[in-house]
């Protein structure tokens, strides 16, 4: 198990620094943009300041190795949201989705339309996490059906030519492991902004 654990990080490790080094080049910090339910906002912030700092592994130890921090990892930044690129959904949302017969799509027509609002920023963020609150009525449209409102919103952001990482808040704000979070986060942002900053500056 040791040796499974040294050879993925190496492969990782190695077979990422051309690409670290090209991204370093045009990315610098990765700038993050967040769309949030309402009342959530400091929560996405905390969680940007959690990439930034280390975390020691509570599960999967002979496997999960500690999380040293985003840039000890990658060689660059990350800048949290701010005021105008942070959206919250509306605090009505609820709401509206409860009067709805097809609730999924309510709330994807409400990230939508916080998507069009980012679009007036897009030279302001690198990459969007959308949080999707999993308590309530939103939790069953986005569990049932989940295909549809994921698609959704990943065919809006597609469009728009925004990277952007889907989250529940369930698991990326309250699990007790932050390191595994800290890890799954940290690589996919770093994966879905630098892959779109390359193949801009191509």
């Amino acid at each position: 198990m040791t040796t499974r654990v040294s050879t993925h990080w190496m492969a990782f490790w190695n077979t990422g620094r051309t690409a670290r080094s090209l991204i370093s080049r045009l990315i610098d910090p990765i700038r993050i943009a967040a769309i949030v339910p309402h009342g959530e906002a400091r929560d996405v912030l905390k969680l940007v300041e959690e990439l930034q700092e280390s975390h020691e592994p509570r599960e999967r130890r002979d496997y999960l190795r500690a999380y040293p921090g985003f840039s000890a990892i990658f060689r660059v930044g990350i800048r949290k949201p701010d005021a105008a690129t942070l959206v919250e959904l509306p605090s009505t949302l609820d709401q509206t989705m409860k009067a709805s017969s097809e609730p999924w799509t309510v709330l994807a027509d409400a990230v939508t339309r916080a998507v069009k609002v980012l679009e007036r920023t897009r030279d302001s963020f690198d990459v969007v996490l959308v949080i999707s609150h999993c308590d309530g009525v939103q939790a069953s449209s986005i569990r049932k059906p989940t295909s549809i409102y994921t698609t959704n919103v990943k065919a809006v952001t597609a469009q728009a030519r925004i990277p952007c990482q889907i989250i529940r808040d369930d698991k990326a704000l309250s699990y007790h492991c932050r390191a595994s979070v800290t890890w799954r986060i940290g690589i996919a942002l770093y994966c879905k902004a630098g892959w779109h900053s390359l193949e801009a500056g191509r």
